[in-house]
């Protein structure tokens, strides 16, 4: 299978199963996804965040 196709699956259970709030970031620094704690402790929506900019999440949200 190609590994193209398993990296969205292996990210978002890697990312689920982390406790505390985790990023997952591409090389040009956009949002690939965020877990529920993520999202839970900056009260953020998916919509919100993914496929944007880190800093522009960061400047948007008021997180820095």
């Amino acid at each position: 299978m190609c590994s193209t196709v398993l990296a969205p699956t292996i990210s978002h259970e890697a990312t689920a199963s982390v406790p505390s709030g985790l990023l997952l970031l591409s090389a040009a620094m956009r949002v690939l996804s965020a877990n529920r704690s993520f999202f839970e402790s900056f009260q953020l929506h998916q919509d919100d965040v993914v496929g944007r900019e880190l800093q522009d999440v960061v400047r948007a949200e008021g997180l820095l």
